[in-house]
Order: C-alpha cells, then sequence, then structure tokens
C-alpha cells in the first residue's frame, strides 16, 4: 500500500520585524525573531522533531523510518535575515532550516540577500539549501533554454559553493506548469514545494507538496492549535501587532498572501489539527523510530544526462 506522510512543512519568508501594514510586500511575509524562537520553542517543548524534504522523500519512496511529531521549516527567497536572524534561533533549539535560495542576488551581491559566504557557513552547519531559482520569476510559458538558465544554473551554483546536491525545489511565487514539472523530474529533481496550502504528502505528487504558510501575524496560541498542540501555550508571548482582515498580494509576482489562516483554518475555533504522524496510510514504521541521516538513493530515480553531476544513484 502506498505511504502517505502527514508532515507540517511551514513556510517562512523574513525572520524580521513586520513593517507597516501599508507595507504590502513585506507586512504579512515577515515573522519578527521573538516569534519564531517562541515557536521553536514550542515545537521543543511539544516533541517535535525537524527532519528535512529529503527524509520525506526517502520514507515514501524506501519506508526510511521517521521521528515521532516530525515537522519540516523551510525559508523562501534567502533574505539576509535568514542568516542574521533565523540561523542563530534554529542553532539555539538544535533545528534543521531549509532555506530556498534565489541565486541571481547572491552572485549580484545585492546586500538585502544571503551572499555566498552566508550560504556555505549554514550548510557546513548542517542547514539544508535548495532552490528557489536563479531569479523570482514566473515559470510557467517557458522555454527548454530558459529553464535550464533559471533551474540547471542556479542548482549547480548552489552545489558548487557547498558540495551538496540540490534536489529540491520552491516554485516562485507557487506558480508551475506541466512543461516545467516535466522539466524538473527529467532532471532529477526529487520533489518540489508549493506556496498552496495542505500537510498530507505522497509520492506521486511529489513535485507539488503543500506546505504551511506562517504569517507575521498568526499568534502564537494559533500557531500551537495549527499544529494540534493542545498542551497550554505559556501565557507570556511575543508582543504582537492586531491581525488584519484583509487580503494582501506582496510583490513577489503571483505570491497571494493570506495574512490569516486560510479559509478552512480561519479560526481557533474551526481549525483542524496537523499533527504530524508518520505512516499514516498501511507503512508499518514503529512510531518511536528515529530518522536515518544516511543519504538514501531513491530506486525511482533514473539518471539522466541534465541530472546534476553530485547526485549519480546508487542502484
Amino acid at each position: 500500500m502506498a505511504r502517505t506522510a502527514d508532515v507540517p512543512i511551514l513556510m517562512y519568508h523574513y525572520i524580521s520585524a513586520a513593517p507597516a501594514a501599508d507595507d504590502r510586500i513585506r507586512y504579512g511575509l515577515s515573522v519578527p525573531p521573538e516569534m519564531l524562537d517562541a515557536q521553536l520553542k514550542l515545537l521543543q517543548d511539544n516533541g517535535f522533531t525537524t527532519i528535512t524534504l529529503r527524509d520525506v522523500y526517502n520514507y515514501l519512496a524506501i519506508g526510511t523510518p521517521l521521528p515521532d511529531n516530525p515537522i519540516v521549516l523551510t525559508f523562501d527567497d534567502g533574505y539576509i535575515d535568514n542568516y542574521t536572524n533565523a540561523f542563530p534561533i534554529l542553532q539555539k533549539y538544535g533545528m534543521i532550516g531549509t532555506f530556498f535560495v534565489l541565486t541571481g542576488p547572491a552572485d549580484d551581491g545585492e546586500s538585502t540577500y544571503l551572499s555566498w559566504d552566508m550560504i556555505q557557513e549554514m550548510s557546513n552547519a548542517g542547514m539544508d539549501m535548495q532552490l528557489h531559482s536563479r531569479a523570482h520569476l514566473d515559470m510557467r510559458n517557458r522555454s527548454y533554454d530558459w529553464l535550464v538558465f533559471q533551474i540547471i544554473g542556479g542548482r549547480q551554483s548552489i552545489e558548487g559553493h557547498t558540495g551538496k546536491p540540490v534536489i529540491f525545489m520552491a516554485y516562485p511565487s507557487g506558480k508551475y506548469d506541466a512543461n516545467v514539472q516535466r522539466f524538473l523530474r527529467d532532471t532529477n529533481f526529487w520533489a518540489a514545494v508549493t506556496t498552496a496550502f495542505g500537510g498530507s504528502h505522497v509520492l506521486p505528487n511529489a513535485l507539488n507538496w503543500d506546505r504551511v504558510r506562517i504569517s507575521g501575524q498568526l499568534r502564537l496560541q494559533d500557531f500551537a492549535r495549527l499544529l494540534g498542540i493542545g498542551a497550554a501555550v505559556q501565557r507570556t508571548m511575543p508582543r504582537q501587532t492586531a491581525t488584519p482582515t484583509a487580503t494582501y498580494h506582496p510583490g513577489d509576482p503571483g505570491d497571494t498572501l493570506l495574512s490569516t489562516l486560510p479559509p478552512t483554518h480561519a479560526s481557533a475555533s474551526t481549525a483542524t489539527p496537523m499533527r504530524a504522524t508518520p505512516g499514516i496510510s498501511g507503512t508499518g514504521v514503529p512510531s518511536t523510530a528515529t530518522p536515518s541521516r544516511t543519504p538514501v538513493s531513491s530506486p525511482l530515480m533514473t539518471p539522466t544526462v541534465m541530472q546534476s553531476p553530485l547526485m549519480t544513484p546508487t542502484l
């Protein structure tokens, strides 16, 4: 029977103080560092273990066991505050983050984005550096050569600086079509994530895994309920700005941001918990299993001429 992994993949962007509400680009995308700290402490106190997308894929493909309450923390775009703020907080709690970086800003030395030195340092410290493309552009209806430049070029840049394989991607603004998915499949990307809401993953849809967007205006108690944490949330919480009711459309093209939870999870009273429970469908994985950190090549991956030079599957 096919496996299902009910593993929340959280989606963050800026880890910095939220600007004024009229800044449509950053307001909802900004999670203050003290709030991220509180969220990670809550996860730690409630027995969550951070894993990588490779762990999710290997579980689905070959049954590599997952720990109790697994969760994936992803950060899109590669803003510099991912290094100055998110990185030390993750280290404080001994957690892993997956960072989907834009390689163009790193190549150009843009001061508001991660530099290659930062990317390499984070990778060496155990963070997972994966691809968001070279530039934050709509990938739909693109030519083969354009995709090679944006995707393969970006992949090779990250691999060249980290020495580690790039096999996962986050679609810019969550936009994709059958053409880009076919390209990813043909060039041995294992999975890709969207901006759509969801937390249940299977192997056949590995190129459009959903995530859980974490807004800067999400209260800690709602964060807890969203993940099915029933324990009492600490009474003293970081100061927060009142949650607006409007829907914002930030500067990232097409990256529609709801400043509250998605419609089906719009309030604490109606929220459906997304408690991480690996091995939902006929897997027989023990609940006390510990994750394997040994890279395992999926038997489903077939080498192609465009595959990563670091990804030679062991068949």
